[in-house]
């Protein structure tokens, strides 16, 4: 009998493709170390996975014009052992379309900045960010039916711009700033009490998000969101099709199919 547990390929099959597409090669490199001689048998299963699997990427230039304010961003960081670990968690940010010049921007909070040293809330111009961004990047467009809520929307998401723009992300260099974005990827099936408080003095990547899509009315009144646990595999549809995210949201408010653009 083996010493390594029972190979359940329905079950490594579910993993793999839920709900992360794109770190598929880090599931895969987990899998296997557990189940060493037994992955030899299923790397050609691998393999055709793998093959099946492979993304398309849709240049950003071809996409440019179709993208809207509120559109989400989600992004695979790469490069040496920090890449490897942010990209278990992932970074989450949103396009905003300036009405007056019809620039595509990217409003996220980061920890750091793209070659600046800049952190916090920030809005830069989307051509430049997805240039300099190291990893991958998909964006899953955000529908929202009705013309007069858009615009009520927009209008408001400016306002959340000119009042948040420079506001810190937390401080990863001490206990509670670590413990604020560590927590809010704790997903329990019941109440602790340790939930991160409902706060706007500092914003993480998918905190910020979560907030600007409630000042914006896009939330649901019967849903009561703490955009302070969130994280970014939320934003991200699942298994089933739906992210947690979306789940918050009003009926007339929708997320696409993602995207990849790199």
């Amino acid at each position: 009998m083996s010493k390594y547990p029972p190979l359940d390929v329905e079950r490594i099959t579910r993993e793999l493709y839920s709900p992360f597409p794109a770190d598929i090669p880090i599931r895969i490199k987990n899998w296997t170390s557990i189940y060493k001689p037994e992955a030899k048998i299923m790397s050609k299963f691998m393999d055709k996975l793998l093959k099946r699997k492979r993304e398309k990427i849709v240049p950003y230039e071809e996409i440019r014009d179709s993208l809207q304010t509120f559109d989400i961003i989600n992004c695979v960081p790469s490069g040496g052992l920090l890449g490897w670990l942010w990209a278990l968690i992932g970074h989450t940010a949103m396009v905003y379309v300036c009405k007056a010049t019809s620039q595509v921007m990217v409003y996220e909070s980061t920890q750091t900045g793209r070659g600046d040293n800049k952190s916090g809330v920030q809005l830069r111009p989307m051509r430049e960010w997805v240039e300099n961004y190291k990893g991958k990047i998909y964006i899953s467009q955000t529908e929202i039916i009705g013309d007069t809520l858009r615009c009520i929307a927009e209008d408001r998401c400016g306002c959340h711009i000119r009042k948040y723009r420079g506001t810190a992300y937390p401080n990863l260099k001490k206990a509670k700033g670590l413990w604020f974005v560590i927590n809010s990827a704790i997903d329990l099936p019941f109440d602790t009490g340790l939930e991160n408080p409902d706060v706007d003095f500092w914003f993480f990547c998918t905190h910020l998000i979560g907030d600007v899509f409630r000042w914006c009315l896009l939330i649901s009144d019967a849903y009561k969101l703490n955009p302070a646990e969130l994280e970014p595999d939320d934003t991200r549809k699942n298994f089933y099709g739906v992210s947690k995210f979306e789940k918050s949201m009003r009926p007339s408010v929708s997320s696409k199919v993602e995207i990849r653009i790199k």
